[in-house]
């Protein structure tokens, strides 16, 4: 039975279950990777002269724009390949936004 119901599984409903998949991840690592960068800014600042956590601080700080720069390009290249292969519009993954006020 378990075949049967594998064959009803297609491309279209493939990449869309991909992308409600990162859907829910990017904002996540988004996160973490914002916060590995604020990490870095905090342990740079706070290293004064000591060379080996400048180095560090650098490193985290480099790390985290990698990660956002990373999370975002993926979520644009699933946004690009819903809209070109036009697949269901109702479902593709939003842009997360941040609610500040309610």
């Amino acid at each position: 039975m378990p075949l049967v119901a594998f064959a009803q599984v297609t491309i279209e409903t493939l990449i869309v279950s991909f992308a409600e998949l990162i859907n829910l991840l990017v904002p996540v690592l988004i996160t973490a990777a914002l916060v590995v960068f604020i990490w870095g800014a905090v342990r740079y600042i706070g290293a004064k002269s000591d060379e080996n956590k400048i180095k560090e601080g650098r490193n985290f700080l480099i790390f985290g724009v990698l990660g956002i720069a990373v999370m975002v390009s993926v979520w644009g290249l699933v946004q690009i390949i819903i809209s070109t292969l036009g697949l269901d519009s109702t479902r593709m993954p939003d842009i997360p936004l941040i609610r500040i006020w309610s």
